[in-house]
Formats: structure tokens, sequence, C-alpha cells
């Protein structure tokens, strides 16, 4: 029964701090086991990771917050990356490039962040998830193990160093590169606008826009733009799409292709009705983000207050109504 009321007391705090960013004020809750500790303003996020130990979990509300290097194996929980104050949604940005300096240590998680400049691992990391974010560059300057992106929206992924199962999932990618021919990446259900000449990749369901990857890359049950060569030793199940880019490759998205990856970062990136029923990845739903078996979405994973109904005065009895609604998406 403990347990179950922390939890309930958890999840009411993260909405009363949702509430709050109405007003774009800076909070961020640190929690260990069953105790829990507050911090405002621009610099919360330096204070919270400072007094965390590994396995905590730090929420940021909607607002901006400064950048502090991540040195233990903790979650990060943001409100997400899109503002929609008619949604009461506002999002959580990072101000600042940092490094992620983890070595040694398994389970850091960073979820639902905005971020504008460059997040460099500059330490081998083990056992790391990023999912629901917006990043404008993450490269891996040592090797990463055991690493997941999962739904996020990245201008450029790049490693510079050994990557030893690095998965890609659902997510947009402007650009991906690497340079260790003896990388193993596996990218699934991705919308890529170039995959790089030094990217080395099992490219699965994904429609991408220019191929100039290695030749020692494979390539099954993709769209990619017919003007551009895979260049791969494995082309099975692929759609060539022998489209002029203009024309027939543009009216492949709803909203455009041109328009899609030029606000790679907003888009919805839906498919056309016939992309989606001639397209179709190896598990027989349709290729890019919207495929597989956990589709793309913004929607954060930390619960985030979407509806709020609080009555001007009380009732008869003293009592008054208030209706919230949370909505969250593992």
């Amino acid at each position: 029964m403990k347990t179950n009321l922390f939890r309930i007391a958890v999840l009411l705090t993260a909405c009363v701090f949702n509430l709050s960013a109405n007003a774009q004020r800076p909070i961020v809750t640190l929690q260990n086991g069953d105790q829990m500790s507050v911090f405002y303003g621009a610099g919360a996020f330096i204070q919270a990771m400072d007094a965390a130990e590994r396995g905590d979990v730090i929420t940021l509300a909607g607002g901006s917050y400064n950048a502090v290097d991540i040195t233990k194996a903790v979650t990060i929980q943001g409100a997400g990356y899109v503002s929609d104050p008619t949604q009461l949604r506002y999002r959580t940005v990072i101000n600042g490039d940092f490094s992620i300096k983890v070595e040694g240590e398994e389970g850091l998680s960073i979820d639902g962040i905005w971020h504008g400049g460059t997040i460099s691992v500059d330490e081998d990391i083990t056992q790391a998830t990023f999912s629901k974010c917006r990043l404008s560059t993450l490269v891996f300057e040592a090797t990463n193990t055991n690493v997941t992106i999962d739904r996020c929206r990245i201008y450029n992924l790049t490693s510079d160093a050994h990557c030893e199962n690095l998965y890609v999932k659902n997510s947009i990618l402007h650009g991906i590169g690497g340079h260790d021919t003896e990388d193993l990446i596996a990218v699934d259900n991705c919308n890529i606008y170039e995959a790089r000449q030094s990217v080395t990749a099992l490219f699965q369901n994904c429609i991408i826009r220019e191929s100039h990857m290695s030749a020692n890359s494979s390539v099954f049950n993709t769209a990619y733009y017919g003007g551009y060569s895979l260049k791969t030793s494995s082309v099975a199940g692929n759609y060539r799409l022998d489209w002029n880019y203009s024309d027939g490759f543009n009216a492949s998205f709803t909203e455009g292709a041109n328009t899609a990856f030029d606000r790679w970062d907003t888009a919805s990136f839906t498919l056309s009705e016939y992309a989606v029923e001639n397209y179709l990845g190896a598990d027989g739903t349709q290729v890019g983000i919207y495929g597989g078996a956990q589709p793309f979405t913004d929607v954060p994973s930390n619960p985030q207050i979407v509806k709020k109904e609080i009555a001007k005065q009380t009732d008869e009895n003293g009592k008054l109504k208030v209706e919230i609604t949370v909505e969250a998406q593992p």
C-alpha cells in the first residue's frame, strides 16, 4: 500500500509541476527511492545532477534549463519537445552543449528533451537510451555498447568511435554517419535524409532520401529515391522509387517530402495513402517511422496534463470540483 501511495503522490506532484510550467517556471525534482528533492530556476538541472546518485530519477517540467555534463547513470525525464499551449504542453529545453561521461555505469536514460546544440558522448557508454528527444547533434566520441535511440528527431547522428549494437528505431534522422567498418548498427523504421558514405549499418523498413552509405551496409524492405545508388552488398525486398524528385518522391508524404525533410523537427512525415499500401516493411506494416511494433509519437513518456477544469467556487457542501486529464505514451 505504501508503494502504491508513493507512486500516486509522485504522479500528482509531476502534474502540479506541469501546471506550474504554464508560466514556464523551471522546476526539477530528484527522486531517490522514497525521498524527493525539489529545485527551482534555470540552474535547477545542474543542482539536481550534482545531488543525484546512480539510478535516481530527475524530472524536468516544461521550461528552459542550463546544461550540465551527465556524469551519473540516472533517468532524466523531460516534458517533451513540443509546445502546444492549447493542450497544456510546454517543452523542456536544455540550453548549451554538454557531454555524457558515465563510463562503467549502465542504465542512463534521457527522455523528452529539446536540445539545440551538441551532445558529445566522451567516455565509453553501455546500456543507455535516448527516447522522444529533439536533438541537433548527437556524437559518440567513445565506444558505445547496447545504446538505443527510440522515436527521436535528430539532425546529425554521428559515431566517431566503435559502435557495438547501436539500435536506432522509428526516428527521423536528417543525417547519420560513422567511421568504423566494424560497427554493429541497426536502423529500423526510420526516415533518413542522408545516410552518409562513412556509415556501415543494417537498414530495415526505412525511407532513405540520399543513400551514399558504405558498401558494407545492408538494406532490406526500404523505400529509397531511385536517383541514388544504395551501393550495398544486399538489397533484398527494397522498393526502388524511380520518381522524379519534385513530383513522385515529393508526393510520397502528405505534406511533401521537400517540406517534411526541411522541417525535420516539426513535420508529421505522414505517408500518402498509396505509399502506406504499397511500401511495406518485413512485418507487413508501412515503411518509415509509423511502421513496426512501436510507431513514432511525440507524446512524452512522463505523465503530462492535457486538460484541466477547476470550478470557480465550491459547491453547497464546501467542495471544489477539480478534473485533471493526464496523458503519457510508453
